[in-house]
């Protein structure tokens, strides 16, 4: 199983080269819920420590909306269920031979930011969709040179 926090240098390249694209947030946890990159403004906003049942339903089911903070489902039991700081969220799973590695979180903290993400709601899901598989070829080739290494000894 390839870690993620292998990858930090690369994730925190994309993290903030897309959060300038796209003048939204972004973060990224392994399989434990543990945020392994993220905007400034991410971990300022909503910290290190996120409601790792939110990260369960993203492995699980693969795409999750928060378009409504604090009052979905995915939401009970979280710290800021009543006053979460993000007005919505878009998590997709990151996978490696279709086996989930992580989670990508796409978030806005604005009104603006969730009106722009509603609007758009089908670029933004591309977008993950995008990175998403951008971060499996980083995992991949990871995995790879651990695999080359062993034989090359």
């Amino acid at each position: 199983m390839i870690n993620l926090k292998n990858l930090k240098p690369n994730l925190g390249n994309i993290v903030s080269t897309m959060a300038n694209l796209t003048n939204m947030e972004y973060a990224i946890f392994n399989t434990n819920a543990e945020l392994v990159s993220s905007t400034k403004v991410y971990l300022q906003r909503k910290g290190r420590n996120v409601h790792s049942a939110s990260i369960e339903e993203v492995l699980n089911q693969g795409n999750v909306i928060v378009n409504k903070p604090g009052s979905m489902m995915s939401c009970i039991g979280c710290r800021f269920v009543n006053n979460c700081p993000s007005t919505i969220e878009i998590l997709s799973c990151i996978k490696l031979d279709g086996e989930p590695i992580g989670v990508i979180s796409l978030t806005s903290f604005s009104q603006e930011g969730h009106n722009m993400i509603e609007e758009n709601i089908r670029d933004y899901m591309d977008i993950l969709e995008y990175i998403s598989n951008l971060i499996s070829m980083f995992a991949f080739n990871e995995s790879s040179k651990k695999i080359l290494k062993f034989y090359i000894r």
